[in-house]
């Protein structure tokens, strides 16, 4: 499964209780009110296991969680930083 595609489920996953799910890497998830500042919180932790990664906390804005183009490139980064 690709990067994205586990970023989408993982999404979803956190937003379970909504009616709504992510179908598109671009839609807006802040835009849609799919997620709130809250809920980068859980997307973080989740992010962090799932790719073994740390995400700095200066990296932590609603601009690179906007939507799964955005947290995938972010994911990217961290990692090719990591390398």
């Amino acid at each position: 499964m690709c990067q994205k595609n586990k970023i989408m489920k993982l999404i979803n996953t956190i937003i379970e209780d909504s009616s709504d799910s992510i179908s598109s890497t671009a839609i807006d998830l802040f835009e849609e009110e799919l997620i709130d500042s809250f809920a980068i919180v859980e997307i973080v932790t989740s992010l962090e296991k799932l790719f073994s990664i740390d995400i700095p906390f200066e990296e932590m804005t609603i601009q690179n969680f906007r939507s799964i183009d955005a947290i995938d490139f972010l994911i990217s980064k961290i990692q090719k930083n990591n390398e």
